[in-house]
């Protein structure tokens, strides 16, 4: 299944008010009954090319060069809007072939994003939880690395 730091084309993926479009999105937790995403764009209005976390009016985002992850352009990845993904539906969205796993992120660029998100104050409680669970265990995996 799904885990924190892998990024995901969704072929099909759909917004609250039904529009469908061809979104990649990073899992950023792993819970029990869901999986929590940020979906990503290449549209750079209205946002800073400095790599890491940035907020403006139009909400907050964590902006990776090129050259930094596997992306094959530059990348903002909006974290205003957490998404909560039904665990069995994304299972299903995969048997189905309409979401594909392309790369995992690098840990550390992993572990920033994550503490990035964390500074929101429009994440619930919840949220809160799993995402600090994903951050303990990025920081975890890191430390056992640089042994």
């Amino acid at each position: 299944m799904a885990r924190c730091g892998e990024v995901y084309h969704d072929q099909r993926f759909e917004f609250e008010d039904g529009h469908i479009a061809s979104k990649l999105m990073i899992v950023l937790a792993d819970g029990a009954a869901l999986l929590l995403a940020a979906l990503t764009t290449s549209n750079p209005k209205n946002k800073k090319r400095e790599r890491g976390c940035n907020n403006n009016h139009w909400g907050q985002y964590f902006y990776l060069p090129v050259a930094e992850a596997k992306f094959d352009q530059e990348t903002w990845i909006g974290l205003e809007k957490i998404w909560p993904l039904d665990r069995n539906k994304f299972r299903e969205k995969i048997r189905a072939r309409q979401l594909h796993k392309r790369f995992d992120l690098h840990p550390a660029t992993m572990r920033d994003i994550l503490e990035c998100v964390l500074q929101s104050e429009d994440i619930t409680p919840e949220q809160e939880r799993l995402l600090q669970a994903s951050l303990d265990a990025m920081n975890t995996r890191l430390t056992t690395k640089s042994r």
